[in-house]
């Protein structure tokens, strides 16, 4: 369904825009627009590796090293382009470090606290650029206001229920009534993620770290790739556009955000002129880099990937 909702609406959006307009607007992009674009993504995943090192420490395990952490990022990004669901690839990149840890529990918990701080950062941002919005640009689009307020709000309900004796009392009642084969893990999955929430100084630097991943790994490329296609937009309004696709195409209706994202992109960028071939375009050559960035993913996967399955020291050594 996700896929076809996807083909369908990318359909509409080319046969509306031309297909030939668009894949004219994507032949201007310059080389080194796309270079710098996935230079500025790939630094992003060294500081998203060390955002999940900080995390995995905290949890009292001696965690893998960060080139060895990046590598499995750019691993798991080729899983979650690749298949229909976003989460193959952190379950795949839990199976693997699990090897390096104390426990596979720590693993799953220390990815799925990441992957928390990681939306956190995009509803913040997203949040702050509705409202930035609204006063630079006076959009009104009550949508996306309700959809941001209400991923905010969810966010904050999610870390003070982690961070609350008295909600997680009530969830260990709750455990208790499924069978053992659940309980147990999940409970031992809460206990972990609490442990997580509660060290308030190690949280606000992996939310800051979160936040610069965005800003240099989703924001900066999209502003060089406008650059290298020709488009005359304010720098301030990718700042501004861009986190409001991150948190709308976070929706479960797409494949991959394809289409939604493109439709996105047409609504925003005409208010500043954008016609809708280019702002296509412009989606377009970030789908290309993120298929390029996945497919390096691949690579690595097949060159090391039985390497870093390997619990040993002198794998270790060797990233």
């Amino acid at each position: 369904m996700r896929i076809g909702f996807s083909a369908g609406l990318m359909a509409l959006l080319l046969w509306q825009a031309g297909v030939g307009r668009v894949l004219g607007r994507l032949a201007w992009l310059e080389p080194w627009a796309m270079v710098g674009a996935l230079a500025l993504f790939a630094t992003s995943q060294a500081v998203g590796a060390l955002r999940w090192r900080i995390v995995l420490e905290s949890g009292g395990d001696a965690a893998p090293r960060v080139p060895y952490l990046m590598g499995l990022l750019f691993v798991g990004m080729f899983f979650n382009f690749f298949l229909p669901s976003t989460v193959g690839g952190d379950v795949v990149r839990a199976e693997v470090v699990q090897a390096r840890l104390a426990s596979r529990v720590d693993a799953y918990t220390g990815v799925l606290f990441d992957r928390f701080v990681a939306f956190m950062a995009v509803v913040a941002i997203g949040m702050l650029a509705v409202l930035g919005g609204r006063v630079v640009y006076g959009w009104d689009d009550a949508d996306v206001l309700w959809l941001s307020a209400g991923l905010s709000v969810m966010s904050v309900v999610l870390l003070v229920a982690l961070r609350s004796d008295a909600m997680a009392g009530l969830l260990r009642v709750l455990l208790r009534w499924l069978p053992d084969v659940l309980a147990v893990p999940l409970t031992q999955a809460f206990e972990a993620l609490r442990r997580y929430a509660a060290r308030g100084s190690m949280l606000a630097r992996v939310l800051a770290l979160a936040v610069v991943v965005q800003l240099v790994g989703t924001i900066g490329p999209i502003w060089v790739l406008a650059l290298g296609l020709g488009l005359d937009v304010p720098a301030v309004f990718h700042f501004l556009a861009v986190p409001l696709v991150i948190v709308v195409t976070l929706l479960p209706v797409s494949f991959n955000g394809v289409g939604l994202r493109e439709g996105l992109y047409v609504h925003l960028y005409a208010k500043v002129g954008v016609a809708n071939d280019a702002a296509i375009a412009l989606s377009l050559a970030w789908t290309l880099m993120m298929v390029l960035m996945a497919a390096l993913g691949g690579v690595l996967l097949l060159w090391r990937g039985a390497e870093w399955r390997r619990p040993s020291a002198e794998s270790d050594a060797r990233q």
